[in-house]
């Protein structure tokens, strides 16, 4: 293992130091992080909820949920965090007018464009970015179907076409994903691979000063660009997966939503995915969390382009490039997603965290209300690229042993193999 935990006594094997962590019977005898939790939403809809509650719970001295106050915990710690909202930054650039305000609050640091749960980012900034990346799609993706149904014909020929329209729509579609995800991936290399080199060889920097280190322009902009291309996905999702029907034409209110042909094998696998990772985008962005954050969706990125690749080219069925681009995507799904990703950045958010609590950055009831959330989420997603490497090794059996390359996150149960006329299926590639 890369780290143990001894009587509190943090031993970072990673980065070879012993950290001392004393945590005080107080922090000891706190309630789990569920309760904790709960105690918060309530604090936020009902301040009055302790005296209904017995004194042994309820009571603001001594009961066991009623004595903290987790809502004022994050009230302190948010006065902590410097982002500036959009009247604060205007008032401190006299001189400016309104458009040029404008221009400025959004190439600024520390803005409130910054955590993505405030009424800035959740209502203006994100529908905004959804609405561009779905207009942005409708216009390309059709051409990029287009080049995909010549390819796809000069390579097998009429009939193929014929046969093979549902294809030639997410040919489309993945030649964006492709694009987005090297685009990503480059300028995320370049930002936190290069510029931020230190955070992959110190996890402990991810929570340094925090949460008043510097909210950098570019972060922000990665972090929205990411999370409307996530919300936008699952809307797609939902879209290509799910149809809806009249209720009154198809018996009833139970038959009104069913699968459409175009459903993904893969769709509860790939929804519970994009909650699982929009839910981290956004508590990681509103609690400061962002370098870590920033890491994760760096190494996702990377291991989708050869993901991306060997779907265009299953979809179109050049077998050679296919069988290269799934080689590479294994070893690459197993270096980030299987590797780096448990060993590196899990290990962190397991041990480094505690830092928080030891250099009094979050009080330990905070930090403890929200930390199994996290957990749960950067868990669930680790267990669904286990899932999806079982569905790798399927797809490699059937390639290597049988000839046949079946995407099973597209089709659950294989894919139909066409036999064309003699002739018309020449080109391998």
């Amino acid at each position: 293992p890369l780290c143990i935990v001894v009587d509190f006594k943090y031993i970072d094997i990673y980065n070879n130091q012993e950290i001392m962590l004393s945590l005080s019977p107080s922090v000891m005898a706190l309630p789990p992080g569920p309760v904790l939790f709960l105690s918060l939403v309530l604090d936020n809809v009902f301040q009055d909820w302790r005296s209904y509650l017995p004194l042994l719970i309820g009571n603001s001295e001594t009961g066991y949920m009623g004595k903290y106050r987790i809502l004022d915990c994050m009230k302190r710690w948010y006065s902590k965090n410097t982002l500036l909202s959009y009247e604060q930054f205007s008032s401190r650039e006299q001189g400016l007018s309104t458009t040029q305000a404008m221009v400025a609050f959004l190439r600024a640091d520390n803005t409130v464009l910054g955590d993505l749960c405030s009424p800035t980012s959740l209502c203006l900034a994100l529908p905004i970015l959804v609405v561009c990346m779905r207009s942005l799609k409708r216009f390309v993706e059709p051409r990029f179907s287009a080049l995909g149904r010549q390819l796809g014909r000069n390579a097998h020929g009429v009939e193929w076409e014929k046969h093979n329209e549902e294809r030639i729509t997410k040919f489309g579609e993945y030649v964006f994903r492709l694009l987005f995800h090297s685009a990503l991936s480059v300028w995320g290399m370049y930002y936190i691979g290069y510029l931020h080199r230190d955070w992959w060889t110190n996890t402990r920097l991810f929570f340094q000063n925090h949460p008043s280190h510097v909210l950098e322009n570019q972060m922000i902009w990665y972090y929205l660009i990411q999370c409307a291309y996530n919300i936008e996905a699952l809307l797609r999702l939902l879209e290509l997966s799910l149809e809806l029907r009249n209720p009154f034409r198809f018996g009833g209110w139970s038959k009104c939503i069913v699968w459409a042909k175009t459903v993904r094998g893969d769709f509860r696998e790939m929804c519970i995915h994009h909650i699982a990772t929009n839910a981290l985008i956004m508590l990681s962005s509103s609690f400061a969390l962002t370098r870590a954050g920033s890491v994760i969706m760096v190494i996702h990125d990377i291991s989708d382009v050869p993901v991306d690749l060997s779907k265009l080219a299953n979809f179109v069925k050049w077998k050679t490039t296919t069988t290269v681009c799934f080689a590479t995507m294994c070893l690459v799904w197993l270096a980030t997603r299987l590797g780096f990703f448990p060993l590196v950045v899990i290990r962190s958010t397991i041990f480094d965290t505690l830092l928080l609590i030891k250099e009094e950055d979050m009080e330990p009831e905070l930090f403890y209300s929200v930390y199994w959330i996290f957990m749960i989420f950067v868990f669930v997603i680790f267990a669904l690229h286990c899932t999806w490497f079982v569905m790798l090794i399927k797809i490699g059996y059937l390639l290597l042993l049988k000839g046949e390359a079946h995407d099973l996150s597209e089709h659950k149960h294989g894919e139909k193999q066409h036999q064309y006329p003699v002739g018309k299926s020449k080109k391998t590639m």
